[in-house]
């Protein structure tokens, strides 16, 4: 970031901000398999509620039907349908719903 804001050079300063969103993108990937992984091993902290998984994937589904990429294009498109196929009857996990939403 320090780069971008200093760098003179338009052109510059753009691939240098792209760089920086990519690397901050790829952390929070990284953050989230290693989430995924420690939850597996049931190693992490698991602070929250009980969730229950289906309703999860409901809403991370309504989200997705409505959110717009950088330029406001829609992110799913039309011929593009989500099926929740978790079964209803999964009993409740204690978890924090915001990172199993992002997982």
């Amino acid at each position: 970031e320090f780069l971008v804001q200093t760098e003179e050079k338009k052109p510059m300063q753009k691939q240098l901000s792209m760089i920086n969103r990519c690397g901050i993108r790829l952390v929070d990937v990284l953050e989230l398999v290693r989430d995924a992984a420690l939850m597996l091993e049931r190693k992490v902290s698991q602070v929250g509620k009980k969730v229950r998984l289906q309703q999860v994937v409901e809403m991370v589904f309504k989200g997705l039907d409505t959110a717009k990429d950088k330029r406001n294009q829609p992110i799913k498109k039309k011929e593009v349908n989500f099926f929740n196929e978790v079964p209803t009857n999964l009993k409740e996990i204690e978890a924090d719903e915001g990172r199993i939403q992002k997982m």
